[in-house]
């Protein structure tokens, strides 16, 4: 993907920021439920590769059924 001219970010009626507190919430949420779970090391990055590898598949799985409608 290349990108044409330069970057400019809109910053017209706030859009830039849009949703960032919704995001802020769902990060917290999801940080006070890691600590709930106690996890040791080896089990956060255990957790956290099938979590990159499911989001990876998922990608792939909507590129073949993209390439399959064109």
């Amino acid at each position: 993907m290349l990108h044409q001219g330069p970057l400019i970010p809109a910053l017209e009626e706030g859009q830039c920021v849009e949703g960032i507190m919704e995001i802020f919430d769902m990060l917290l949420a999801a940080t006070s439920r890691f600590r709930e779970l106690k996890l040791q090391r080896e089990e956060y990055v255990c957790l956290k590769a099938m979590i990159l590898l499911n989001s990876s598949e998922r990608l792939m799985r909507n590129l073949m059924q993209t390439d399959s409608i064109n």
